[in-house]
């Protein structure tokens, strides 16, 4: 599974914060049955593919997903390990 995880951490992450309620529960269900409370650990192992996924997100059209991206970006600055995120921080 560890080679799938730079694709699939920051894409399970974001669609936890989808404007869509069905896919938001749906990911945040998944999330806590794959992750469960290691989940900060998860996105400080994989954070280049994460911040680099997040920043493209931001220029999506898709006004929902670059709202989505806004809250996992604000979540990084209080879940995740700052040591782990500050290299991606101009």
């Amino acid at each position: 599974r560890e080679p799938y995880l730079d694709d699939l951490v920051p894409r399970m992450c974001l669609n936890r914060y989808y404007l869509a309620q069905g896919v938001k529960l749906y990911s945040q269900e998944t999330w806590n049955l794959v992750f469960g409370e290691s989940g900060p650990g998860i996105v400080s192992a994989h954070i280049h593919a994460v911040v680099e996924y997040y920043c493209r997100q931001c220029r999506a059209d898709n006004h929902a997903v670059r709202e989505a991206a806004c809250y996992c970006i604000a979540e990084l600055s209080t879940k995740v390990d700052k040591v782990a995120v500050a290299p991606n921080v101009d």
